[in-house]
């Protein structure tokens, strides 16, 4: 045998033993059983049961197997849904190949009240020598409907004082799986039931008329608590009635002013108020002396008030007192008198005369009038000077007949809202016989003004991202201001001088779900002002957003099949394309055969991004021949896909061949045997450094021997 041989035989052999190195493995399996060993806890076949029943190794076995090829402790933890309690056994040690059954499991649903529906805990499981061998399992639970009553009766009842008892209709539902003996009762001691006690078949609805009599003279609002309570099990249900008891017809009477003084051959004015009280609109009879000049009806809405104006003419010096009645048409027993009284006396005069009749002024500059005040009457008089708005450079005048004085009315406008104001002069004597009363318009412009703009007013974006709005303000007024800005917890304070603007972008995270939209209100406010703008912010549906295609390059799927050879393998190469509007991570796993594997088993892709991955197909010996069905799924915390691949396994081929590739290249060894498995041997579950490292000490020892071995042959 010549020195290549010789050299070519020993690094084969061991390269060899470096390869069969690298295929040391550790995997740890879960598998979740009923206790006789049924598949269990899946989403098409979820553990049942029902309120009150917690989960434990009674219903539910869970299997842990160490599938490596050295002795493991698999770390065990448990995510349980929201508002549940759970516990697990925390660690379990197994040799390889060997399967134990936890003996600690414990899931508690939050109450016997817990809703009924489908809740999912997640089992996990990791191995204490490779932290990438971890498995976890849903198990998914069924809450059943077993024992579940429920109430439906009218949230709001409103009724007068003068109706009838309410008859208000109670349906009660057995929504449980078992019939059900229920009672019923109410918070208050007027609440009359048809029937208290109720046998409820599963599925079946009863109604119950319960009768709400309210004490006489009760007005307000009283809140019905309606329970049906089980006699057999915990099922219950409330529900409260609000009742409304009113007044229909009832109504304030007034008469302004109740005393009026006048000089012979004046009319005395008065009107009557009628302030409607009741929750009904009504319509009112009024009734006076023949000398009392009155219309005859009146009407007003609930919460309206009715005025009704009057004029009594003066004939004579004296007092007169006269009665006015009112009757409510739609309650006959409903009926109020008011009382007024007239005065007239001798007459003294005065006029009050205020120049312009109206002013215009921009808010916080001061108004100016001229007021003359001139005495009418045959005597020397005081007169008392007042006005409603503003101030008087003299409270009081002494003006002898037929003499005038002239006075100043200033208003400060620097309160005032923007709008037109009436404003009373009056001038009368200290015993209020003699007046009279000037009235002026004051218009109060706002000197104030801003214009706010936001931008985009109409947007849709994706879920759990954000968004930039821009903000202008500009001073449009003739003053300089200062501005709040609000928007949905964001304040900015913006001082700015007349014709200033400022610009500003706020971001806006997003805080809700698909297919919602949200108007959001921002608004700019100062002492003077307050502007208010709204913009619409839409989520994008889900499937705009998120979105993947998966799909495999250059070999038969779904209709066809993939052949492999018994003891052989084969690669499936996959893409994964985003074809969302986010960036994503998605999760690559296989549920099939578990001669099938995927790597990677995790990617990141950007919007439009397309990634790599291959299925690795190596059914070893004793697998029978026939089609196989696997499915490659992909699932990221947004969606989720799969891509059915179907395997065609075959008889192997003998064959006797060895085929020594590139270093860095995959290398296939097909052998002939019966209890050979052949495949993809590869060096990638060991970091680059450390493969590096052996393969330098290799290449060294390798050199040792054939230089050792040269000498020798010399």
């Amino acid at each position: 045998m010549n020195k290549i041989c010789i050299f070519a035989l020993i690094s084969v052999v061991v390269l060899a033993g470096f390869m069969g190195s690298a295929q040391a493995y550790n995997e740890i399996g879960l598998e979740v059983t009923d206790p006789v060993g049924n598949s269990i806890g899946t989403e098409t076949n979820p553990v049942e049961v029902c309120p009150c029943v917690p989960i434990t190794p009674e219903l539910v076995k869970v299997v842990v197997t160490n599938s490596g090829t050295e002795t493991d402790t698999a770390h065990l933890s448990l995510e349980v849904p929201e508002g549940w309690t759970g516990q697990i056994q925390s660690t379990v040690t197994l040799a390889s190949g060997e399967s134990q059954a936890l003996s600690l499991l414990l899931i508690n649903p939050p109450g016997c009240n817990v809703q009924a529906g489908d809740y999912v805990a997640r089992i996990t499981a990791e191995s204490g020598v490779n932290s990438q061998a971890k498995t976890t399992k849903e198990l998914h639970i069924r809450i059943m409907k077993c024992y579940f009553v429920s109430l439906d009766a009218d949230p709001e009842i409103n009724t007068c004082t003068e109706a009838e008892p309410v008859t208000v209709d109670v349906n009660i539902t057995n929504e449980g799986k078992w019939s059900e003996v229920v009672d019923l009762s109410a918070n208050i001691e007027w609440a009359e039931f048809s029937e208290t006690t109720l046998n409820l078949a599963s599925g079946e609805t009863k109604t119950v008329q319960v009768v709400l009599d309210p004490p006489e003279g009760f007005v307000g609002t009283q809140n019905v608590e309606i329970k049906a309570e089980s006699q057999i099990s915990y099922a219950s249900d409330t529900k409260t009635t609000e009742l409304n008891v009113l007044d229909c017809y009832d109504f304030e009477l007034g008469l302004e002013p109740e005393e009026a003084e006048v000089c012979i051959a004046k009319k005395a004015a008065y009107t009557l108020k009628i302030k409607n009280t009741g929750i009904n609109a009504d319509v009112y009879s009024v009734s006076s002396p023949e000398w009392v000049s009155i219309d005859g009806t009146a009407s007003a809405g609930p919460d309206e008030t009715a005025e009704i104006n009057l004029e009594i003419a003066a004939e004579q010096a004296g007092e007169r007192d006269f009665e006015i009645t009112v009757s409510s048409q739609n309650d006959a027993e409903l009926s109020k008198t008011v009382s007024g009284v007239l005065k007239v006396n001798e007459c003294r005069d005065v006029v009050v005369i205020a120049s312009p009749s109206e002013v215009t002024a921009c808010r916080n500059i001061p108004a100016d009038f001229n007021v003359i005040v001139k005495n009418r009457g045959t005597v020397e008089d005081v007169f008392e000077l007042t006005a409603t708005s503003g101030s008087l450079d003299k409270n009081k005048v002494v003006l002898p007949a037929k003499q005038s004085e002239e006075i100043s009315l200033n208003i400060d406008t620097s309160d005032m809202e923007e709008g037109e104001y009436e404003i009373s002069v009056t001038a009368a004597t200290s015993d209020g016989s003699v007046s009279d009363t000037s009235v002026v318009k004051l218009i109060v412009e706002n000197c104030y003004s801003a214009e706010l703009t936001v931008t985009p007013e109409n947007q849709s974006i994706c879920r759990c991202t954000s968004t930039d709005y821009n903000i202008r303000i500009e001073n449009t007024g003739e003053l300089a201001d200062r501005y709040t800005v609000t928007m949905d917890g964001f304040e900015k304070e913006v001082f700015l001088e007349s014709g200033e603007s400022e610009e500003f972008a706020v971001e806006y995270p997003i805080t809700y779900g698909p297919g919602e939209s949200r108007e959001i209100t921002v608004t700019a406010e100062s002492d003077n002002v307050k502007l208010e703008k709204t913009v619409i912010l839409g989520i994008k549906p889900e499937e705009e957003c998120f979105d993947v295609e998966l799909y495999a390059e250059g070999v038969p799927m779904v209709d066809g099949a993939a052949a492999v050879e018994v003891c052989n393998s084969t690669v499936v190469p996959l893409k994964i394309k985003n074809t969302g509007e986010r960036t994503e991570i998605f999760l690559l796993s296989v549920t099939g055969p578990d001669w099938m594997y995927i790597v990677p088993e995790e990617v990141l892709t950007l919007p439009g991004d397309e990634k790599d991955a291959y299925l690795y197909i190596a059914p070893p010996y004793g697998v029978e021949t026939g089609v196989y069905s696997a499915f490659v799924n992909v699932e990221s915390a947004n969606l989720q896909k799969e891509l059915k691949v179907v395997v065609s396994v075959v008889p192997n081929i003998t064959e006797e061949n060895i085929t020594i590739k590139k270093p860095g290249e995959k290398i296939t060894i097909n052998l002939t045997g019966t209890n050979l498995t052949g495949g993809v041997i590869t060096g990638e579950e060991r970091p680059v450094w450390k493969t590096a490292v052996v393969a330098v000490i290799t290449v060294i020892i390798i050199l040792i021997l054939v230089i050792r071995f040269v000498f020798l042959i010399k």
